[in-house]
Protein backbone atom coordinates (compact mmCIF):
# COMPACT_ATOMS: atom_id res chain seq x y z
CA UNK A 1 0.00 0.00 0.00
CA UNK A 2 1.10 3.71 -0.29
CA UNK A 3 -0.82 6.95 -0.36
CA UNK A 4 -1.21 9.52 -3.95
CA UNK A 5 2.04 9.54 -5.72
CA UNK A 6 3.92 7.27 -3.61
CA UNK A 7 5.71 4.50 -5.24
CA UNK A 8 4.34 0.76 -4.11
CA UNK A 9 5.48 -1.04 -0.97
CA UNK A 10 4.91 -4.40 0.40
CA UNK A 11 3.10 -4.24 3.78
CA UNK A 12 2.60 -8.09 4.46
CA UNK A 13 1.96 -10.88 2.89
CA UNK A 14 -0.99 -13.23 3.69
CA UNK A 15 -1.56 -16.64 3.64
CA UNK A 16 -4.84 -19.26 4.47
CA UNK A 17 -7.11 -18.21 7.01
CA UNK A 18 -5.75 -14.68 6.88
CA UNK A 19 -8.46 -12.27 6.48
CA UNK A 20 -7.88 -8.60 5.83
CA UNK A 21 -10.57 -5.03 5.71
CA UNK A 22 -11.93 -5.69 8.71
CA UNK A 23 -10.71 -2.21 10.60
CA UNK A 24 -11.87 -0.05 7.63
CA UNK A 25 -15.29 -1.65 8.06
CA UNK A 26 -15.22 -1.33 11.71
CA UNK A 27 -13.83 2.26 12.07
CA UNK A 28 -15.59 3.29 8.82
CA UNK A 29 -12.79 4.58 7.38
CA UNK A 30 -11.11 4.60 3.59
CA UNK A 31 -8.30 0.95 2.97
CA UNK A 32 -4.95 2.20 3.61
CA UNK A 33 -3.73 -0.99 1.49
CA UNK A 34 -4.40 -2.91 -1.43
CA UNK A 35 -4.73 -6.87 -1.72
CA UNK A 36 -2.96 -8.37 -4.88
CA UNK A 37 -2.99 -11.64 -5.53
CA UNK A 38 -0.11 -14.02 -7.16
CA UNK A 39 -1.52 -16.91 -8.58
CA UNK A 40 -4.93 -18.84 -8.12
CA UNK A 41 -6.84 -17.81 -4.74
CA UNK A 42 -10.30 -18.44 -3.59
CA UNK A 43 -11.69 -15.79 -0.66
CA UNK A 44 -14.53 -15.22 0.82
CA UNK A 45 -15.96 -11.76 1.76
CA UNK A 46 -18.93 -10.11 3.07
CA UNK A 47 -20.49 -7.38 2.03
CA UNK A 48 -19.98 -4.12 4.72
CA UNK A 49 -23.37 -4.57 5.94
CA UNK A 50 -23.51 -8.05 6.21
CA UNK A 51 -20.11 -7.56 7.90
CA UNK A 52 -21.60 -5.12 10.27
CA UNK A 53 -24.94 -7.12 11.09
CA UNK A 54 -23.18 -10.48 11.74
CA UNK A 55 -19.70 -8.72 13.15
CA UNK A 56 -20.15 -5.63 14.90
CA UNK A 57 -18.20 -3.43 16.94
CA UNK A 58 -19.27 -4.90 20.13
CA UNK A 59 -19.03 -8.81 19.40
CA UNK A 60 -15.72 -8.09 17.31
CA UNK A 61 -14.61 -6.34 20.64
CA UNK A 62 -15.19 -9.50 22.64
CA UNK A 63 -13.47 -11.73 19.67
CA UNK A 64 -10.42 -9.48 19.99
CA UNK A 65 -10.22 -9.68 23.43
CA UNK A 66 -10.93 -13.39 23.80
CA UNK A 67 -7.80 -13.53 21.51
CA UNK A 68 -5.61 -11.55 23.65
CA UNK A 69 -6.62 -13.41 26.52
CA UNK A 70 -5.77 -16.45 25.19
CA UNK A 71 -2.32 -14.97 23.83
CA UNK A 72 -1.70 -13.69 26.79
CA UNK A 73 -2.41 -16.67 28.23
CA UNK A 74 0.26 -18.94 26.25
CA UNK A 75 2.49 -16.23 26.79
CA UNK A 76 2.47 -16.70 30.90
CA UNK A 77 2.16 -20.56 30.10
CA UNK A 78 4.97 -20.55 28.14
CA UNK A 79 7.35 -18.04 30.58
CA UNK A 80 6.45 -19.94 33.31
CA UNK A 81 7.52 -23.20 31.38
CA UNK A 82 10.71 -21.87 30.21
CA UNK A 83 11.12 -20.72 34.20
CA UNK A 84 10.96 -24.16 35.68
CA UNK A 85 13.12 -25.32 32.97
CA UNK A 86 15.47 -22.81 34.34
CA UNK A 87 15.37 -23.59 37.80
CA UNK A 88 15.30 -27.15 36.91
CA UNK A 89 18.82 -26.28 35.06
CA UNK A 90 20.08 -24.67 37.79
CA UNK A 91 18.80 -26.83 40.23
CA UNK A 92 20.61 -29.58 38.81
CA UNK A 93 23.66 -27.86 38.39
CA UNK A 94 24.22 -26.70 41.86
CA UNK A 95 23.45 -30.69 42.59
CA UNK A 96 25.79 -32.07 39.56
CA UNK A 97 28.34 -29.47 41.79
CA UNK A 98 27.65 -30.44 45.00
CA UNK A 99 27.94 -33.89 44.56
CA UNK A 100 31.30 -33.23 42.49
CA UNK A 101 33.27 -31.43 45.49
CA UNK A 102 32.23 -34.58 47.86
CA UNK A 103 33.22 -37.05 45.49
CA UNK A 104 36.53 -34.62 44.97
CA UNK A 105 36.58 -34.42 48.95
CA UNK A 106 35.96 -38.23 49.47
CA UNK A 107 38.89 -38.80 46.57
CA UNK A 108 41.26 -36.77 48.19
CA UNK A 109 40.22 -38.53 52.10
CA UNK A 110 40.51 -41.97 50.79
CA UNK A 111 43.85 -41.03 49.04
CA UNK A 112 45.28 -39.46 52.02
CA UNK A 113 43.85 -40.00 55.38
CA UNK A 114 44.40 -36.98 57.66
CA UNK A 115 47.38 -36.47 58.84
CA UNK A 116 49.41 -37.65 61.49
CA UNK A 117 51.01 -35.61 64.40
CA UNK A 118 53.66 -37.08 66.53
CA UNK A 119 55.69 -34.98 69.01
CA UNK A 120 59.04 -37.11 69.37
CA UNK A 121 61.18 -37.84 67.28
CA UNK A 122 63.49 -41.38 67.33
CA UNK A 123 66.43 -41.83 65.58
CA UNK A 124 68.59 -44.92 65.26
CA UNK A 125 71.10 -46.55 63.01
CA UNK A 126 70.16 -50.57 61.65
CA UNK A 127 72.93 -52.94 61.69
CA UNK A 128 72.36 -52.57 57.67
CA UNK A 129 73.79 -48.74 58.31
CA UNK A 130 70.47 -47.39 57.67
CA UNK A 131 69.04 -44.71 59.24
CA UNK A 132 65.77 -44.63 61.03
CA UNK A 133 63.43 -42.02 61.93
CA UNK A 134 60.27 -43.04 63.81
CA UNK A 135 59.05 -45.69 61.27
CA UNK A 136 60.61 -44.16 58.19
CA UNK A 137 63.97 -45.86 56.46
CA UNK A 138 66.12 -43.71 55.34
CA UNK A 139 66.51 -44.59 51.32
CA UNK A 140 68.46 -41.83 50.50
CA UNK A 141 69.58 -37.64 50.48
CA UNK A 142 67.33 -35.95 48.31
CA UNK A 143 68.31 -32.25 49.04
CA UNK A 144 69.73 -29.80 51.69
CA UNK A 145 68.66 -26.70 52.99
CA UNK A 146 70.19 -23.92 56.10
CA UNK A 147 68.81 -26.11 58.70
CA UNK A 148 67.00 -29.02 56.94
CA UNK A 149 68.11 -32.00 55.00
CA UNK A 150 65.23 -34.22 52.43
CA UNK A 151 65.02 -37.67 52.61
CA UNK A 152 63.58 -39.71 50.39
CA UNK A 153 61.91 -42.51 52.88
CA UNK A 154 59.88 -45.97 53.02
CA UNK A 155 57.16 -46.43 55.75
CA UNK A 156 58.11 -49.72 57.75
CA UNK A 157 54.41 -50.60 57.79
CA UNK A 158 53.11 -49.45 55.25
CA UNK A 159 55.88 -49.94 52.76
CA UNK A 160 54.72 -46.28 50.94
CA UNK A 161 57.52 -43.80 50.04
CA UNK A 162 57.80 -40.36 51.34
CA UNK A 163 59.49 -37.54 50.74
CA UNK A 164 60.36 -36.47 54.53
CA UNK A 165 61.84 -33.33 55.63
CA UNK A 166 64.17 -33.08 58.76
CA UNK A 167 64.59 -29.73 60.33
CA UNK A 168 66.53 -29.06 63.36
CA UNK A 169 66.24 -25.37 64.59
CA UNK A 170 69.81 -25.58 66.17
CA UNK A 171 71.27 -25.73 62.94
CA UNK A 172 70.22 -22.36 61.90
CA UNK A 173 73.16 -21.47 64.71
CA UNK A 174 72.91 -18.00 66.61
CA UNK A 175 71.29 -17.34 70.01
CA UNK A 176 68.57 -18.40 72.19
CA UNK A 177 66.61 -16.37 69.76
CA UNK A 178 67.32 -17.05 66.40
CA UNK A 179 66.39 -20.83 66.87
CA UNK A 180 63.16 -19.87 68.83
CA UNK A 181 62.61 -18.09 65.33
CA UNK A 182 63.73 -20.54 63.23
CA UNK A 183 61.67 -22.91 64.94
CA UNK A 184 58.54 -20.74 65.03
CA UNK A 185 58.85 -20.93 60.91
CA UNK A 186 59.39 -24.67 60.65
CA UNK A 187 55.90 -24.94 62.71
CA UNK A 188 54.35 -21.97 60.24
CA UNK A 189 55.58 -24.19 57.43
CA UNK A 190 54.23 -27.62 58.58
CA UNK A 191 50.66 -25.87 59.81
CA UNK A 192 50.26 -24.61 56.10
CA UNK A 193 51.11 -28.42 54.30
CA UNK A 194 48.47 -29.43 56.89
CA UNK A 195 45.75 -27.23 55.55
CA UNK A 196 46.51 -28.11 51.93
CA UNK A 197 44.26 -31.06 50.72
CA UNK A 198 44.25 -30.88 47.07
CA UNK A 199 45.35 -33.30 44.52
CA UNK A 200 47.93 -31.48 42.41
CA UNK A 201 50.18 -29.84 45.61
CA UNK A 202 52.41 -31.88 47.77
CA UNK A 203 50.14 -33.32 50.84
CA UNK A 204 51.51 -33.95 54.80
CA UNK A 205 51.39 -36.92 55.68
CA UNK A 206 52.94 -36.77 59.16
CA UNK A 207 54.19 -34.59 61.24
CA UNK A 208 56.67 -35.20 63.99
CA UNK A 209 57.99 -32.25 66.13
CA UNK A 210 59.79 -32.37 69.34
CA UNK A 211 58.98 -29.87 71.51
CA UNK A 212 62.06 -30.95 74.56
CA UNK A 213 64.90 -29.17 74.27
CA UNK A 214 64.24 -26.76 71.26
CA UNK A 215 65.22 -30.09 69.40
CA UNK A 216 63.68 -30.59 65.86
CA UNK A 217 60.98 -31.84 63.54
CA UNK A 218 60.09 -33.82 60.59
CA UNK A 219 57.64 -33.95 57.77
CA UNK A 220 56.58 -36.84 55.90
CA UNK A 221 54.54 -35.86 52.44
Amino acid sequence: GAGAGEPQKLVTTLYEGNFFGELALLEDRPRNASVVARGTAHCVYLEAGAFRAALGAGAFARVMERHRAAVARNIRDRVAAQRRKSLETAKKKCSERRQERLDRRRSLEKARPSFITTNRVERRRLSSGQQLINKYLVLGQLGKGQYGVVYKVRHTETREVFALKAMDPRAAGGGRERRAMALEATRREVAVMKRLRHRNLVAVWEAIVEEDGGGGGAAAA
